[in-house]
């Protein structure tokens, strides 16, 4: 007879590891709510050994702490009713609390989507100000660039130079030589540095 529900490979683990009672708080328990300043409001997904496993909406890949109490004791994680929305932090002012505010993102100042030289680009900034933690500006920099290799069919030639490319990155005739080896590769360069052509 098989079992229609999934084999829970982390409950599996736990039960054959020695002294597997409980060493983490209840709000760490499969199914919980916790916040993280990084990542926002998410929820406890399993546990293997030491690693805390947590999904949060808006990202595809759940999140590992690889040791869950330095992330606790680093304020990487906190109980999900850590977390105060807005209105709610004039009354934990009064009170006293030390609770984690939603507004623990540093809001990016006004100079900052300023100086975003692109229209489009600072024109998102705008919008998502307020989700906003931080501006970082990368100055372009020239790539290294070398002649169209000779040996490439010569429709391929006149098809590139009459796009008026004349000259190929480093990273490109790497990536050539390497397809022509029969190699499979990943190219991880900057934005605008050809990875498409």
């Amino acid at each position: 007879m098989t079992n229609p529900e999934p084999v829970d490979y982390a409950a599996l683990i736990r039960a054959v590891t020695p002294n597997s009672e409980r060493k983490h708080p209840e709000w760490l328990d499969p199914g919980q709510q916790l916040f993280s300043p990084k990542y926002g409001q998410g929820e406890v997904i399993s546990w293997m050994g030491n690693t805390l496993i947590v999904k949060f909406p808006g990202y595809s890949v759940p999140v590992l702490y690889k040791d869950w109490q330095q992330a606790v004791e680093k304020s990487e994680i906190a109980p999900g009713d850590a977390f105060k929305t807005p209105e709610s932090s004039s009354e934990s002012e009064e009170n006293g609390a030390g609770e984690i505010q939603s507004a623990s993102f540093s809001q990016v100042s006004a100079a900052e989507i300023a100086a975003i030289p692109q229209p489009k680009f600072r024109a998102i900034a705008l919008e998502l100000a307020s989700s906003l933690s931080a501006v970082r500006i990368t100055p372009p920099a020239s790539g290294s660039l070398y002649a169209i290799p000779r040996d490439l069919p010569w429709a391929l030639q006149n098809a590139l130079r009459g796009l008026g490319i004349n000259q190929l990155y480093l990273h490109q005739i790497e990536a050539l030589d390497c397809l022509r080896q029969g190699c499979d590769l990943s190219i991880v360069t900057p934005t605008a540095s050809g990875k498409t052509l």
